[in-house]
């Protein structure tokens, strides 16, 4: 079993320095992760990093719905990782999915009241609803202005 958490950690790290070593190792760090996942011989929140991991990685990558995927496993492996909670407001941020948004948000929040990044989020996801909601109301009333001629 040492021999078995010594590769797992090694690929783990693996997968650290083929982030450090920019964007064209971004896809070599995914699957040091994705194959140390797939051991299944972590504990969950050994486990919960390296989703949250490969959920950075996939932001980087501009694969939000896989980083949200990501995200989500390493929630629900380890709901009290910061970072976590962090990657899945961003992703569904990125999907453009505000309620999943606020929801993590809130959800990370409840955990890490004083987390700086969450509730720069937090403004954010309500600036971002106040502002759709105003574009909506400019698109109803313009429709009902053109409706009368």
């Amino acid at each position: 079993m040492i021999i078995c958490d010594e590769i797992l950690v090694a690929l783990q790290e693996k997968g650290n320095e083929y982030v450090k070593m920019g964007k064209k190792h971004y896809s070599d760090a995914i699957d040091c992760y994705t194959r140390a996942i797939n051991q299944k011989a972590l504990s969950d929140t050994e486990t919960s990093v390296l989703f949250s991991n490969k959920a950075h990685v996939n932001l980087q990558l501009g694969n939000y719905r896989r980083a949200l995927l990501d995200a989500e496993q390493a929630i629900k492996l380890s709901p009290t990782y910061a970072k976590a909670y962090y990657r899945a407001v961003k992703a569904s941020l990125s999907l453009k999915l505000l309620v999943e948004a606020e929801s993590y948000c809130q959800k990370g929040l409840e955990q890490f009241p004083d987390n700086e990044e969450l509730k720069k989020l937090f403004s954010q996801i309500h600036m971002q609803k106040s502002e759709n909601e105003l574009r909506e109301a400019q698109v109803s009333k313009a429709l009902s202005a053109a409706k009368l001629f």
